[in-house]
C-alpha cells in the first residue's frame, strides 16, 4: 500500500485490491508468464524493451511489494541503458524506454538513468522526430506512436530538470503541435497508414497525454482531446473481444486491449462518466482472458494495465 501511495510508477492498484476473476487472472499470469519471460527473453536485445519492460517490472514491484520485481526492474534498466549508450541513443522512438529509465533513476539515483532520458530527448531533436510532430507531409513516417515518445521524452526531461534547454517549454510546444493533428471527428490519421487511424498508436499517445496532465501540468485541452479519440474508436472500431488494428482493418487485436483500455479508464475516472469505465472494464476482461503473452505482447499487457485497474477500482 505504501509503494502504491508513492505514485512512483503512477496510479496503481495493489494485489490486495484486485477482485477475484479476471483481475486476479491478469495478476496470476503476470507471475507465471513473467517468470517464463524472465528466464527466456534476452535483455540485451533491444526488442525486449519495446513498450518498456523495465516499467513493467517496477510496476509489478509497486503492486506486490515483492523485491524480486525491484531487482528485475533494475537489471532490465541497466541492460537497456547500456544498449542506448552503445548505440548513442539513436534507436527508433518505439524503443524509447523513458518511463522505465526515469523510475530507475528516481529509485536508485543512478545517473545513467537520467543520462538515458537526456540522450533520448536530445535524439528526438537531432533525428528531426520532434519537428515533424504537426503532420509534416514531407515526413511520411510520422504517426501517433512517434508523437507519444517525443512528448514523453520532453515531459520527463522537464520533470528531471535535464540541462541544455527549457524542456518544460518544449513539452508545451510538443503538446500544441500534437493538438493540431487531430481530425474533426477525433481521428489521428497518418500518411504512413494510408490515412487510417491506428487504434493502438493513438492509445500510446493517450498514455503520454495522461502523464502530461497528471505529472506535469493539467492542461484543460487534454481531456476533450482524449475524449474525441475515445469516441471515434468505440464502439465504431470494436470487433468481437477487442478493437480493430486500424480504422480500415477489422482484424481483432486482444493482445492490444490493455494498451487501449487505459484512456477509457482514465477518462471515466476523471469525468465520472461510468460509460467509459465500463468500456475499460470489458476490455480489461477480454485482454486478461484472450491475449497472447508473447515476447512484446507481455509488455503490451502490463505496461499500462496497472493504471487501468486503479482507475476502474478507485472511482
Amino acid at each position: 500500500a505504501y509503494l502504491a501511495s508513492t505514485l512512483i510508477v503512477g496510479p496503481t492498484a495493489t494485489v490486495d485490491q484486485l477482485p477475484a476473476g479476471f483481475f486476479q487472472q491478469w495478476q496470476s499470469d503476470f507471475a507465471t508468464v513473467g517468470q517464463t519471460r524472465w528466464d527466456s527473453d534476452p535483455r540485451t536485445d533491444m526488442t525486449y524493451h519495446q513498450y518498456d519492460r523495465t516499467l513493467v517490472w517496477f510496476a509489478g514491484w509497486a503492486r506486490t511489494g515483492d523485491p524480486m520485481y525491484w531487482d528485475r526492474g533494475n537489471q532490465s534498466a541497466i541492460e537497456y541503458i547500456t544498449l542506448q549508450e552503445t548505440g548513442a541513443y539513436s534507436y527508433p522512438p518505439r524503443m524509447a524506454e523513458v518511463p522505465g529509465s526515469e523510475v530507475h533513476y528516481l529509485l536508485t539515483g543512478d545517473p545513467r538513468g537520467k543520462n538515458a532520458v537526456q540522450g533520448i530527448a536530445e535524439f528526438m531533436d537531432i533525428a528531426t522526430f520532434r519537428i515533424a510532430l504537426d503532420r509534416d507531409p514531407f515526413k511520411d513516417w510520422m504517426d501517433s506512436r512517434i508523437q507519444s515518445y517525443v512528448l514523453m521524452s520532453s515531459i520527463t526531461a522537464a520533470r528531471l530538470e535535464i540541462p541544455g534547454k527549457d524542456w518544460a517549454a518544449q513539452a508545451r510546444q510538443d503538446l500544441n503541435d500534437i493538438f493540431s493533428t487531430q481530425g474533426a471527428d477525433g481521428a489521428m490519421r497518418w500518411f504512413s497508414w494510408d490515412d487510417a487511424h491506428s487504434v493502438f498508436m493513438a492509445s500510446l499517445l493517450v498514455h503520454a497525454l495522461i502523464k502530461y496532465y497528471t505529472w506535469f501540468e493539467p492542461d484543460p485541452r487534454i481531456p476533450p482531446f482524449v475524449k474525441q479519440i475515445l469516441d471515434f474508436v468505440h464502439p465504431n472500431l470494436w470487433v468481437n473481444d477487442s478493437w480493430q488494428y486500424t480504422s480500415v482493418d477489422s482484424t481483432s487485436t486482444p493482445d492490444l486491449n490493455q494498451l487501449n483500455a487505459v484512456g477509457y479508464a482514465w477518462y471515466g475516472w476523471l469525468s465520472g462518466d461510468q460509460t467509459y469505465t465500463d468500456i475499460a472494464r470489458t476490455a480489461f476482461q477480454w485482454g486478461s482472458t484472450d491475449a497472447f503473452l508473447g515476447y512484446k505482447q507481455f509488455n503490451q499487457n502490463y505496461r499500462g494495465a496497472f493504471q487501468t485497474a486503479y482507475y476502474i477500482l478507485n472511482p
